[in-house]
């Protein structure tokens, strides 16, 4: 298997004990970086509100952010940015600040991939 030029970064970094998040579309991610979800969600449109009710996204959003600081995934990957997913844009910023904020405080942009932004926690508990 081929893997990306971001897998292959993640997995270089990577620790046997570390998880990653996925923001965006490219979930193929977890498969190449053989790393476990640091949330319970794997997909992130109905977060955004595809197919879903305003309350339910609220819900999504709760159980996502609170699983992220539960599990304290050593990556975030933000490939909410990619321009070439086409099916799948949001920006984090607008779409669910309250995860933006989190990351801005806890962890720190190591390098942008392919058009995604690698994030690893400052601080490893």
């Amino acid at each position: 298997m081929n893997k990306s030029r971001l897998s292959q970064e993640i997995r270089y970094l990577a620790k046997s004990d570390d998880r990653l998040v996925v923001w965006g579309g490219d979930t193929f991610i977890h498969v190449e970086a053989q790393l476990p979800q640091g949330t319970r969600t794997p997909f992130n449109e109905r977060i955004l509100g595809f197919r879903t009710t305003k309350a339910l996204v609220s819900e999504l959003k709760a159980h996502y952010l609170a699983d992220v600081m539960q599990n304290k995934p050593r990556f975030i990957v933000d490939a909410g940015i990619n321009p070439f997913v086409t099916y799948f844009k949001s920006d984090m910023k607008v779409s669910f600040p309250e995860l933006y904020t989190y990351i801005q405080r806890h962890y720190r942009l190591h390098k942008i991939v392919d058009e995604h932004r690698i994030y690893v926690r400052v601080q490893r508990d």
